[in-house]
């Protein structure tokens, strides 16, 4: 790689942290669970975080993250605190995800009714929740909810996908593109997000975008990143979520949830990019 690139900064990638001799790399970190909470991770996952590690302790990588609260975690992490190594960029959903009504044709696809599912997105992996939630929303079905969940995400890890499509519960969605994606966000009556940590949340940024009413966990950076924009709770308080579910059944409930998010101020990717550069040419003097 030294042979074909020569450059004072070198953002390394996010297949193989490595760079050029004689540049200054740079890591993006989303979070550090793979550290803190290594159970909740693949091996792969482990591996490719002790590189990073090294990265930034031997060879003075600097940081970049999604939002406050990870730049926070790192810089006490790392020790890098008053040092001007750790940056906090942000992030953005995609210009593609904005308000208006949704697609009929696309959530009859599915099986789904406009304002009459509830929405869940992400890997099927052990941070995301997704037991304690399926579990909350089955209490509330059985308390007469009446609205299933449609779980749109990747196979994941160490989170079995048969108890999940078994359920009728549970409309279990592969391979959504984005397009379709859109219609989801748009025609549920509720985007879940009971994740137990996020270094900055998509998933909250694009149902904000899309004016979908937003009930997140207080976990990571959610709070940072939906703001007034969501309804925030504990990831392991049952009966909170039990109860919020209960009163999406109120369509001033969920409107209120809805103008909240709508309320929000649209972030986009090129002030992400335009803070990123603006870190590159601090590293770069």
């Amino acid at each position: 790689l030294g042979r074909l690139i020569e450059c004072d900064v070198f953002h390394c990638s996010g297949v193989q942290p490595c760079h050029p001799r004689g540049s200054l790399p740079v890591v993006t970190m989303h979070d550090l669970t793979a550290y803190e909470n290594p159970e909740w991770h693949t091996r792969a996952t482990i591996e490719y975080a002790e590189r990073e590690r090294i990265l930034v302790e031997k060879r003075g990588a600097a940081v970049v993250t999604g939002s406050q609260w990870a730049a926070g975690m790192a810089e006490s992490f790392f020790g890098l605190e008053g040092r001007e190594r750790v940056w906090a960029i942000g992030g953005a959903a995609d210009d593609l995800f904005c308000p208006g009504k949704p697609d009929r044709s696309v959530l009859a696809r599915y099986g789904l009714e406009a304002g009459r599912f509830l929405l869940m997105v992400g890997n099927l992996e052990p941070r995301k929740n997704i037991g304690f939630a399926l579990a909350v929303h089955e209490k509330a079905i059985g308390m007469g909810l009446g609205m299933p969940v449609a779980l749109v995400g990747k196979a994941g890890w160490r989170l079995g996908t048969a108890s999940l499509s078994s359920s009728r519960n549970v409309r279990l969605l592969r391979n959504v593109p984005d397009r379709q994606l859109l219609e989801l966000y748009r025609g549920c009556r509720a985007v879940l997000l009971p994740s137990l940590c996020e270094g900055l949340g998509l998933v909250a940024l694009e149902a904000m975008a899309c004016g979908a009413p937003l009930i997140s966990s207080n976990s990571g950076a959610l709070p940072e990143t939906v703001g007034r924009g969501g309804l925030l709770l504990d990831p392991g308080d049952a009966s909170g979520w039990v109860s919020c579910l209960m009163s999406l059944r109120d369509d001033a409930f969920a409107r209120d949830l809805r103008l909240r998010a709508l309320g929000m101020p649209r972030r986009g990717w090129s002030r992400v990019g335009e803070r990123l550069c603006a870190v590159y040419g601090k590293l770069a003097r």
